[in-house]
């Protein structure tokens, strides 16, 4: 339900336009697995195929998820899955529709290998292989095996029958798993495309190269980036309610875990409370990971996804507080489970805002192109095969009759705008693909010579009478 307008429309974002029938980047990228899953669900960028098949591949990981975390309750098996359905990281996903279904693919493979690592022997090494294949679809997933290792780490070191010994043991397979998985994905990813460390787009040729100098400022920005989000409420889409909820998530997740060492009397297990505690720290720097692994990586909603942990692990201190039945210790489980409810809520009403906005943009860039090309049809001597250019950048005060809280979705990755529809390859794209009309990819040359001619500056901005002129053997439309 919560995805249901994104399924059942065709909401492009400028990725999109640009790969109705491809998976966007490769090798180029180290996301050398992209082209043998293409074929998954076929090669057009259809929102139902792709979007259901992705929620039925993240149901399965959720299982499993569910499953390596040794979850019992039906509470949990309810809300484990509400919270990664709802939150709007996957919202940001679906609108990259065309490889949805891969990145879906991409998280299972990492809940199989967290599987592996948790639950079967030898795991360390099994869960190797999955992981590898989960970096080549999509780099930052990692990030979700690195946070459901630490939550299962406070997990055992819960337990008062695990000794601190043991602990240290899994935590030290734990990382060898994910050192290993990383060198001989990034081995691969070279092999692939000995270019990868050369590529500057979105800081990809950096990634995995940390300077020991940089380090401590990067871990600082990953902290920062968590705080922001759950404790400062400082992302453009989140409402004062959501701020407050995040608040009073982190109050009851810190009085559930100090209710647990004190039920538990894990205060007598020295070790295993160090060890706790020093996984409880480390988790928010787990789950923005990204900051790390990619320092010059610019910010994306898709590599945040992991957090909805954050909310998950109100569930695993529920479930370690069952035995124990004082008032007051169910009030507060109680009170994490509606928060959950309440949270994923605000989730699901974002979620749909954003939905309805990108479709909102849609159609007004639609209606917009639509009556350029009838204008251009309508011409004296047009003809079905003139070539049309559009030129200029669009300007988004064009289409502010009625605003739409643009600002609101800034930090909400994909929503397309009319702006991001209607930049220089993507409103050509739309052109062809939604009117089927001919227009012609001016390349940097073409436009300059088209600026630089003394008709063009003569002309008008378009609406105006003469900004559409025939110039050579092109139609040209002066938008700016």
């Amino acid at each position: 339900m919560t995805h249901m307008i994104m399924l059942t429309h065709k909401l492009p974002n400028w990725d999109d336009l640009g790969n109705y029938n491809g998976y966007g980047v490769g090798g180029e990228f180290g996301r050398w697995v992209l082209r043998f899953l293409h074929p998954l669900s076929g090669i057009w960028s259809n929102p139902w195929i792709n979007g259901s098949l992705a929620i039925i591949i993240l149901s399965i990981a959720f299982c499993i998820f569910y499953e390596s975390l040794e979850l019992k309750s039906i509470t949990s098996a309810v809300l484990f899955p509400l919270i990664f359905m709802t939150f709007p990281s996957l919202a940001a996903t679906m609108t990259f529709m065309f490889t949805i279904d891969a990145y879906a693919v991409s998280i299972c493979l990492s809940s199989i290998s967290f599987y592996l690592i948790r639950r079967r022997p030898y795991g360390f090494l099994w869960g190797i292989i999955p992981l590898v294949f989960s970096l080549g679809i999509y780099q930052s997933y990692i990030c979700f095996t690195i946070s459901a290792m630490l939550m299962a780490l406070v997990i055992d070191a819960l337990k008062t029958e695990n000794t601190f010994t043991l602990l240290m043991k899994r935590g030290f397979f734990y990382a060898l798993t994910l050192i290993a998985s990383v060198i001989v994905y990034y081995i691969i990813a070279i092999i692939r495309f000995p270019m990868l460390t050369s590529i500057e787009h979105n800081g990809i040729g950096s990634m995995g190269h940390i300077s020991l100098l940089r380090l401590p400022k990067l871990i600082a920005k990953a902290y920062l980036r968590f705080a922001n989000y759950f404790v400062l409420g400082s992302y453009s889409f989140q409402s004062s309610f959501m701020h407050i909820c995040n608040i009073l998530v982190l109050a009851v997740l810190i009085t559930l875990f100090v209710l647990v060492i004190r039920k538990k009397e894990i205060y007598r297990q020295k070790g295993n409370l160090i060890f706790s505690l020093l996984c409880v720290f480390l988790f928010p720097l787990g789950m923005s990971f990204v900051d790390i692994m990619a320092p010059d990586a610019n910010f994306s909603m898709l590599m945040l996804y992991q957090y909805a942990f954050f909310y998950a692990a109100l569930l695993v201190l529920y479930e370690q507080l069952f035995e124990f039945k004082q008032k007051f210790t169910q009030f507060i489980s109680l009170a994490g489970i509606l928060l959950i409810l309440l949270t994923g809520y605000g989730d699901y009403i974002i979620t749909n805002e954003a939905y309805f906005r990108t479709e909102m943009a849609y159609e007004r860039v639609y209606s917009y192109i639509t009556r350029i090309i009838v204008r251009v049809e309508s011409m004296e001597n047009y003809q079905a095969e003139d070539p049309i250019i559009l030129a200029g950048s669009f300007d988004q005060e064009s289409m502010n009759g009625y605003l739409m809280d643009e600002a609101k979705f800034y930090d909400f990755s994909g929503i397309a705008m009319e702006y991001g529809l209607m930049t220089p390859g993507a409103r050509e794209n739309f052109v062809r693909i939604f009117l089927g009309s001919q227009i012609e990819y001016p390349t940097g040359e073409l436009l300059e010579e088209i600026i630089s001619n003394p008709e063009f500056q003569e002309m008008p901005i378009y609406p105006a009478d003469r900004s559409i002129k025939k110039i050579g053997s092109r139609w040209i439309v002066k938008i700016s």
